[in-house]
């Protein structure tokens, strides 16, 4: 009889010492993670503003931050975590047109789950050419032609995928948004990313 008394006795004295050191080490990660987003929220809208605005809101930006998986590691490029997002927030300043839309709530093809090409291409189309700029119609219409109309092959040249993505990326500023935008185009509107041909 004592002996189960003792049992229920340490049962309940290690559950006083353990829930609280567990509950402690959860509202230390929650905090930690608070302030990363505070940290975020503030240089997004500070950085990424206008047309490379990722939030409408400080509040809004923080509600989402606070969804964000922290899985990554600190200077991560690729991932659909909070640490991809700081990685490419904290070089947006050089090129906001470009890194803030990997920084924001979609990941543009960068902070995302692994992904197909195309599923990158489109997400980059759609961030980067907006408007009158997108050579297509909808996201959907992007993801068709793609799927059937552009070669998957991992070549930077020709009517590739990858071809028109290094266009979306280019930093050289030897085009105009307008000109890149029509240069990663489909096949017909691009002029960069097409196949040779050979004259017979």
């Amino acid at each position: 009889m004592m002996l189960k008394v003792w049992i229920k006795r340490m049962i309940v004295s290690t559950s006083l010492v353990v829930m609280p050191a567990v509950m402690m080490g959860c509202e230390e990660d929650s905090t930690e993670q608070e302030q990363i987003c505070e940290d975020y929220c503030n240089d997004s809208i500070t950085v990424c503003r206008d047309g490379n605005a990722q939030y409408a809101s400080l509040g809004e930006c923080l509600t989402t931050c606070s969804g964000y998986a922290t899985t990554g590691d600190e200077g991560d490029t690729k991932g659909d975590t909070l640490q991809c997002r700081v990685y490419h927030l904290s070089v947006a300043e050089t090129d906001p047109e470009l890194h803030c839309p990997h920084s924001g709530p979609t990941g543009a093809g960068m902070c995302v789950d692994e992904v197909s090409d195309c599923d990158r291409y489109c997400a980059q189309m759609h961030e980067s050419c907006q408007g009158s700029a997108s050579p297509y119609e909808s996201h959907t219409e992007c993801e068709d032609t793609c799927a059937n109309d552009i070669r998957a092959a991992q070549e930077e040249t020709g009517n590739t995928v990858l071809c028109r993505i290094n266009v979306l990326n280019a930093t050289d500023g030897s085009m105009t948004k307008a000109q890149i935008c029509e240069a990663a185009g489909p096949p017909g509107v691009s002029t960069t990313c097409v196949d040779e041909t050979t004259e017979e």
